[in-house]
């Protein structure tokens, strides 16, 4: 029977009982709390997780909605600004065609004489030099028509004073470009005109002008035209120039937007597109020196089908990320729990460590103190003797005893000095790393001072400004004195002893250096520099236990830095370190 209540049935009958009884039998109300409580847990993390990925999409969505609202009035604005110039560069030929031809001296002399078929001829050039010009006429100064092709003798003779065109050239003397008109030739289109004047001797014999159509120029600009949306060429009364109408519209004359390019204003606006009537991204700039304007319009409900389409890509995309993030996040958490385990008896294991390294650290104390006592203790007594053997026997000894209770002595005091550094080697690991901001500059001159003997006076000692860093000051100090100790050292039998003591930056590292012109050693041995008790010279020509350069080695280590040597045998050697991430 235990068998059969037992693993996943058990379980199940669990999980039951605790989300969906609300008693027990008999009237009880023992169930009833925790699956209330089960369910009431559950129902706040459904609505919490369904507001947070709610949340979650209307913040993408509306970062989406912005991001492609400022691109397109980026684009718009761009747009503009090339639609500008290229309708600036349009109108400027334009003009310049009709100067050159104006200023020709054949066609001059040809309005002087009143040569109707010389000055047609040009006329008719003129018309066939650009796909866009339809028609090309003369007036006299007093507005009234001479000259014209295609020749329509219904206007010959009439008064255009009246025009936009003759008032414009006729007052500043200076090419003049129209607002869009209907002309009387010609079955009557919607054109705009181009009018000079034709001057000789300061006397203006008449004016030229040129047309071309509505339909044309639209056209023209058409091709620029953004997909959706749609582009216009607006002159100075709000008429706007249309490929397809019997007239020209009249829509945009009242509109805000084109009253501020009109009056030399550009930039990026919402309003109603006069024309469709919808909610539209509006950009605008005017068309300078001409007067005119040019409009970029775009419906938002276009624009922002694309949006709307990314929207539903995104909720997807996200509801898809969310599955796979619940399925991770189960994984991650069954994952979570299991290295949670294990750590719990790694640190066990860690704990049982670190009692057991606790115990070997205080033998290890223990064993230095029997060091520094128990040997210290018969080397004194050893020097002691020998040094009253040496002095009070001195005239009973021969020459080679005396000798050999000198090396006695010489090398007890040896002995003393190797267990004292090995002492402050092995007290290193041991020792707190109190790190600081150091200033190395007066810690390298109490250094100086203090080593710096009678026999070193003839030493030269070159000195940089050092580079404050985060070091142990205590600890700095020991590896600036073993080093300028051993640059010293090793230079006094040079002929001219010098040091150098300075710094480089190399990066964001700053790099110490001690530099010596004593014997240096050959690069072949650096690796035996920082070993305990290495030398690579002998006691007999430098004293030394062989133990500083090791104890430079170690502290730079626990600073996290690193330590180098470069050096020629007679040439001298460098010693560089850095501090690594202390610094």
């Amino acid at each position: 029977m235990e068998s059969e209540t037992s693993g996943l049935p058990r379980f199940m009958a669990l999980a039951r009982r605790l989300f969906f009884a609300s008693s027990t039998p008999g009237g009880g109300n023992i169930e009833a709390v925790p699956s209330d409580v089960a369910r009431r847990i559950t129902l706040g993390v459904l609505v919490f997780s369904a507001l947070l990925f709610a949340l979650l999409i209307f913040l993408i969505i509306t970062f989406a909605h912005r991001s492609i609202e400022q691109e397109l009035t980026r684009n718009n604005a761009s747009m503009v600004g090339l639609v500008q110039q290229v309708v600036a560069e349009y109108f400027s030929s334009f003009s310049d065609m009709g100067v050159l031809v104006s200023e020709r001296p054949d066609l001059i002399d040809a309005v002087r004489e009143r040569d109707v078929e010389r000055v047609r001829a040009h006329l008719r050039a003129l018309v066939a030099s650009h796909p866009d010009n339809s028609r090309a006429f003369i007036a006299d100064a007093d507005g009234v028509l001479r000259y014209d092709y295609p020749v329509d003798t219904s206007v010959l003779g009439q008064d255009f004073s009246y025009r936009d065109w003759y008032r414009g050239v006729s007052e500043d003397q200076r090419p003049y470009l129209s607002l869009i008109y209907q002309r009387v030739a010609l079955d009557a289109p919607y054109v705009v005109a181009l009018a000079t004047p034709i001057s000789s001797d300061g006397d203006t014999l008449g004016y030229l002008v040129y047309q071309r159509t509505v339909q044309g120029l639209a056209a023209w600009i058409a091709r620029y035209r953004p997909r959706p949306g749609a582009i216009r060429m607006i002159d100075r009364q709000g008429t706007t120039a249309q490929i397809h109408a019997d007239a020209p519209s009249h829509l945009w004359a009242e509109h805000e937007l084109v009253h501020l390019a009109l009056a030399g204003g550009t930039g990026t606006g919402h309003g109603v597109d006069p024309e469709n009537g919808e909610e539209s991204l509006i950009s605008y700039g005017p068309v300078e020196p001409f007067g005119w304007a040019v409009v970029v319009s775009r419906p938002w409900n276009a624009i922002f089908a694309t949006a709307r389409e990314l929207g539903w890509h995104i909720v997807g995309f996200a509801l898809l990320a969310l599955l796979i993030i619940g399925v991770m996040g189960y994984f991650w958490l069954r994952t979570l729990m299991q290295y949670q385990r294990s750590l719990e008896v790694r640190n066990e294991v860690v704990n049982d460590y670190a009692e057991k390294l606790q115990a070997a650290n205080k033998e290890l104390e223990s064993f230095t103190y029997s060091v520094s006592h128990d040997l210290r203790s018969p080397l004194r007594a050893m020097d002691g003797f020998s040094r009253i053997l040496a002095e009070e026997y001195r005239a009973e000894l021969p020459e080679k005893a005396r000798r050999y209770v000198g090396l006695v002595r010489e090398n007890a005091v040896h002995m003393g000095q190797l267990v004292d550094d090995l002492l402050a080697f092995s007290r290193l690991g041991r020792h707190s790393l109190k790190i600081q901001s150091v200033d190395p500059n007066p810690i390298v001159s109490a250094v100086l001072e203090e080593i710096v003997t009678e026999e070193d006076q003839k030493s030269e000692i070159q000195r940089q400004d050092l580079e404050a860093c985060r070091a142990d000051a205590s600890l700095l100090r020991q590896v600036f004195s073993n080093l300028i100790s051993n640059a010293l050292k090793y230079s006094r039998k040079s002929e001219h002893p010098k040091i150098t003591i300075g710094c480089e930056t190399e990066g964001d590292e700053v790099v110490y250096y001690v530099k010596d012109n004593g014997v240096g050693f050959d690069m072949a041995y650096a690796h035996k520099l920082f070993g305990v008790f290495q030398r690579l010279h002998r006691a007999e020509d430098f004293p030394g236990t062989g133990v500083g350069l090791a104890i430079v080695h170690r502290i730079v280590d626990r600073h996290g830095g690193r330590i180098w040597a470069e050096a020629r045998p007679d040439h001298g050697a460098t010693f560089y370190f850095s501090l690594g991430a202390s610094q």
